[in-house]
């Protein structure tokens, strides 16, 4: 057997907070102009100044994270002149966002390049940046930048559902237990290619990026819905605004069945808890139904098939 995967490093954090008051401004800037897309950092009022940001890395895709207040972020012609690649970076503002917790809703979508100047003005909403280069995103600079510094309303619409997920795969990196999303890289960068052939209007280029992740999506959709006993495929064409027999054409080229696929992963939550001693307080038909089974008799027997004994037999395995 081969050696087992290391697993993902954590991010990098650096928070004000931890630092004397004197040495945040210089510290601080130090950072910034360290960053894969160094950024300059001017504070006019210092004693309001505060600053959390992490970073990580997906790939060839860079993360970042902050929130902050009392200062602007800026990158200047020269650094941009001596960028070694051409950049995209993708900043999202959420609301509800905190440092310390999960992501918020997605309120607006901002696009900067690492060839352009810029400024921005740290407002105590939290942002997360995803930074690509322009060679993996395989469109014409005038795509590319054809929205740069121009606000994009996130709160509806494809920018909504891109920023959703890019907000969800950088909570995998930025969470307290980082989950290695590197199979993740190439469906971020096909939904930046979204975002910007649709946001530019180009409709036709729109529609290949949309079904490269379509099967993402769909398999995100029945992950979140699996403990609903209503979940069927007709319910996933719906959210998707496809038809029935596209879903199944979707699922089967990933190699899926869809009904095999649901009882399989119930099976697996449901064998979880049986085995898990803080659920003891629930019967096996509580467990059951919580999962997604509206028969007893019918997940017993399935479970059987899949595990060879029976819940309640299973359970005894783990007391």
């Amino acid at each position: 057997m081969g050696e087992p995967a290391a697993p993902p490093s954590p991010p990098l954090v650096f928070d004000t907070r931890g630092t004397a008051p004197r040495d945040r401004i210089a510290l601080t800037r130090e950072i910034a102009r360290g960053l894969p897309t160094p950024v300059d950092l001017v504070a006019p009022e210092p004693d309001r100044f505060r600053l959390r940001v992490a970073t990580h890395r997906l790939g060839t895709i860079s993360l970042l994270r902050n929130q902050g207040v009392g200062a602007s972020v800026s990158r200047n012609e020269r650094m941009s002149r001596r960028a070694p690649h051409a950049r995209l970076i993708v900043g999202i503002a959420e609301r509800g966002g905190a440092p310390d917790g999960a992501a918020g809703r997605p309120t607006e979508l901002m696009l900067y390049s690492s060839r352009r100047s810029y400024v921005a003005r740290l407002d105590g909403v939290r942002r997360t940046f995803v930074s690509v280069d322009y060679d993996d995103l395989r469109l014409p600079a005038r795509i590319v930048e054809a929205r740069l510094h121009r606000p994009i309303d996130a709160r509806s619409g494809i920018p909504n559902v891109v920023a959703t997920s890019l907000l969800a795969i950088a909570d995998l990196r930025f969470g307290e237990r980082a989950v290695d999303a590197s199979p993740l890289t190439r469906p971020v960068i096909e939904l930046v290619r979204t975002l910007l052939t649709v946001t530019a209007g180009d409709e036709f280029r729109a529609r290949e990026p949309m079904r490269a992740t379509l099967g993402e999506r769909i398999l995100r959709f029945m992950e979140d819905g699996l403990a609903d006993p209503s979940l069927n495929v007709g319910v996933v064409a719906r959210a998707h605004h496809i038809s029935d027999r596209y879903v199944y054409a979707i699922l089967q080229s990933m190699g899926i069945v869809f009904g095999d696929w649901v009882r399989g992963r119930r099976l697996e939550e449901c064998a979880a808890m049986l085995s898990d001693p803080s659920s003891r307080a629930l019967t096996v038909s509580d467990i059951a139904f919580r999962w997604g089974f509206r028969d007893h008799s019918a997940f017993s027997r399935a479970f059987h098939r899949s595990y060879g004994v029976t819940p309640s037999e299973w359970r005894r395995r783990w007391s």
